[in-house]
């Protein structure tokens, strides 16, 4: 019986520890989404509750002083990414720096940037240029000393000019260069993905696809590597290998949100509509108010064939916009589907209203006419949308039209 009880007392333990985890993870990922939506306060008070729970919490501390850096409060940002870097060496320090330069602190905006150009997570010469936090120092004697060092190796200026050769779609002269490089240093991961868009632009997918699995099998937490390659296996029609990529991301990045809409298309396109809509609902979970997340959501509930879900998304999404046609006309051919013709028909019209140009929209309201026995009307919207050339208008018009 004591044998018994302890089991039960470790099995609700450890049933508690699971959802007050799962907890953490949820006010995390709603930190996120509040920055991803620019509500920078919300975002501060779910990473101050994450913190409360988990006081080192080195990635919330981060996001919170991203969210106070967003607000212009850069004294309380600044207190953040310093305690970040107390815990990961330099990790934080480029934030250190924009913050000290926003602050007009020049000798300890320098004094950081030195230490992110010494780091691992070095960012390339043109971001930092391009930065606008230090648009408020470049023109100071410091700035100009500070760039008389060349903090870039020959290495990494070669990779930049492969990079821009790449931009250039000078394909073949970054090849050359890049197969240089790899001679030189064959474990770093972005030189393979370089040689990957090269190839891509020549249109040799084989060598890109081969290149990208280089880049992730070097690189296997890095998701830009795999996003690249999981698009390629789409443009190749390899869905099964795409998903496996996207699935491995998303275990990954979690707070990545909008990997759940792209493989929910992918998913509503290979007709796997319960995964695809589960990735919607894990969009919405955070993004409640996005009119084209619910508006995908009514897609996969009407390909489906659950129509009453989609009119009720297809609603969602009519209450927030109603200046795009192809709402109404998703609702519409929705209506039509529950033979709520007099809907339909209503709804058709005020994407005709939108866009009167749509030869599909013809069609899809005179087959509403027709289940409303307005057979002059619908015979009027058929021989409309076959004259703007929709083929599909001619079957109604020789069946209902005498055409």
């Amino acid at each position: 019986m004591k044998f018994l009880k302890n089991n039960v007392f470790v099995f609700v333990l450890a049933f508690f520890l699971f959802h007050q985890l799962d907890a953490q993870d949820d006010l995390y990922l709603k930190g996120i989404a509040s920055i991803d939506k620019k509500e920078y306060q919300q975002a501060v008070q779910s990473f101050d509750e994450v913190l409360q729970n988990s006081p080192g919490n080195i990635d919330a501390l981060q996001k919170r002083g991203e969210a106070f850096y967003s607000m212009g409060n850069y004294e309380k940002a600044l207190a953040d990414f310093e305690n970040v870097d107390q815990q990961k060496s330099a990790y934080s320090s480029i934030w250190i720096s924009r913050c000290y330069a926003q602050n007009g602190n020049i000798v300890k905006a320098m004094d950081a940037l030195a230490e992110h150009l010494k780091s691992p997570y070095k960012l390339p010469r043109k971001d930092i240029f391009l930065e606008p936090a230090f648009q408020k120092i470049e023109n100071t004697r410091e700035w100009r000393n500070f760039w008389r060092k060349d903090w870039y190796r020959p290495y990494e200026t070669q990779k930049a000019e492969a990079q821009y050769l790449i931009q250039k779609e000078q394909s073949q002269e970054a090849l050359e260069l890049l197969n240089v490089l790899l001679n030189q240093n064959d474990d770093d991961a972005s030189l393979y993905y370089l040689r990957s868009k090269a190839y891509s632009q020549m249109t040799m997918y084989s060598e890109a696809r081969a290149n990208l699995n280089l880049a992730v099998s070097k690189a296997p937490d890095e998701t830009f590597y795999r996003h690249e390659r999981a698009e390629l296996y789409l443009q190749m029609n390899r869905y099964e290998d795409a998903l496996d990529d996207y699935s491995v991301m998303l275990k990954k990045s979690p707070d990545n949100f909008d990997l759940y809409l792209e493989r929910a298309n992918i998913l509503l396109y290979m007709h796997d509509y319960k995964p695809a809509l589960n990735d919607v609902k894990s969009y919405l979970k955070f993004f409640e108010d996005d009119v084209e997340a619910m508006f995908l959501a009514g897609e996969i509930n009407y390909k489906s064939g659950d129509y009453y879900e989609a009119i009720r998304s297809f609603n969602k999404v009519l209450d927030q916009d109603q200046t795009n046609e192809k709402y109404f006309v998703a609702r519409g051919n929705t209506y039509i589907k529950l033979h709520t013709f007099e809907y339909a028909a209503n709804d058709l019209s005020m994407a005709l209203d939108l866009n009167p140009e749509n030869p599909e929209i013809f069609l899809a309201r005179g087959i509403a006419q027709l289940g409303l026995n307005l057979n002059k009307r619908a015979c009027h919207d058929f021989k409309k949308a076959f004259n703007m050339g929709e083929k599909k208008a001619l079957d109604y018009l020789q069946k209902y039209c005498d055409y």
